[in-house]
């Protein structure tokens, strides 16, 4: 009974029944709100956002320095600069780590950054000719090694957007896709960021990485995966000259099954209303996408007049179904 103590979720909702059922008193209840709201907590934030914003003019001001002195400047005299920072900012991380680690996890994004300007710098000066998806692939190799080690969420979706970047900027530059292949690497993009939002679910409902379990970190990779799976699916449904090409219904039929997926998991697997909420606006898109074609072909006049009513009928049904679910699944955690 004891070892499944760790799983119990303790929230203002249960502490709020706790009271009302007479389980506890008032003083209790007071103390208990003290330590789940502390009244310094905003001052705790104020500190993290000033701190953010310290470390955010740094950053600025090492990148303005470079811009503003670059002709005065020697090749060596850049890159050993720059340098010098990747391994002083390694160091202050390591040393804040376990001391100050909100101040040691900033240092560690910031050096990540600084790797970017390194690389930036490195083909100015030698005048490599690589393109741009070449330095975002290094940039991304380089700072792989103590993100995987860091167990730090924020650096984890820095990589990622770094990630994104250099494939897109590869499939652009180096593959050059025809018209009926350009969306091909939003599919796969969102099948890449995709995975890891599985593998996130995956380690949290295992318990094995706690730094995962902030909201935010699926908020931000399932928003990415959302918008990667829906924008091929409504570009497609309004291309009709591709209509005829099997691809596009592989980008049809590919993004909506993952979007079914992501439903199955936040309303049965893992019910969480603000994710489904996500991924029902999402299909609330596709569907207004496809309506929209509908009423095109009826008639365009119609299509123009009523198609701020199609808007507000679909996004209504959508927002409707969301509180019909929240409900549900408010009951079921109440049981």
């Amino acid at each position: 009974m004891e070892d499944n103590l760790d799983k119990v979720i303790f929230n203002r909702k249960i502490l709020d029944k706790l009271y009302f059922y007479e389980y506890i008193d008032t003083d209790e209840y007071k103390k208990i709100m003290s330590i789940l709201y502390p009244s310094n907590n905003w001052a705790l934030w104020i500190s993290r956002i000033l701190l953010f914003v310290g470390v955010s003019f740094i950053l600025a001001g090492i990148v303005f320095f470079f811009a503003y002195n670059w002709d005065d400047m020697s090749g060596m005299f850049k890159l050993g600069v720059i340098q010098s920072s990747v391994i002083m900012g390694v160091i202050c991380s390591y040393c804040f780590w376990d001391r100050k680690p909100l101040l040691g996890r900033l240092f560690l994004i910031a050096t990540s950054l600084i790797v970017g300007v390194f690389m930036a710098v490195f083909g100015q000066v030698y005048q490599t000719g690589a393109n741009a998806y070449q330095l975002f692939v290094t940039w991304s190799l380089l700072i792989f090694g103590w993100t995987v080690i860091s167990n730090f969420a924020a650096q984890w979706i820095f990589w990622l957007v770094v990630t994104n970047v250099a494939i897109s900027l590869w499939w652009g530059q180096s593959v050059q896709p025809s018209r009926a292949y350009e969306e091909l690497i939003l599919t796969f993009l969102t099948l890449f960021n995709g995975s890891f939002l599985l593998l996130r679910e995956y380690m949290v409902i295992k318990k094995q990485q706690n730094w995962l379990e902030y909201s935010w970190v699926r908020s931000v990779i399932l928003i990415a995966v959302v918008i990667t799976a829906v924008v091929p699916v409504s570009g497609n449904i309004f291309d009709f000259k591709y209509y005829h090409q099997p691809l596009t219904w592989v980008y049809i039929v590919t993004n909506l099954l993952i979007l079914s997926v992501l439903y199955w998991l936040y309303r049965y697997k893992i019910p969480n209303i603000k994710a489904l909420s996500v991924v029902i606006f999402g299909l609330a898109v596709i569907a207004y996408s496809a309506l929209s074609l509908f009423l095109a072909k009826v008639s365009l006049a119609i299509s123009y007049l009523i198609g701020g009513i199609l808007a507000v009928a679909v996004f209504g049904v959508a927002i409707a179904y969301i509180r019909h679910v929240s409900k549900e699944i408010e009951g079921a955690n109440d049981r």
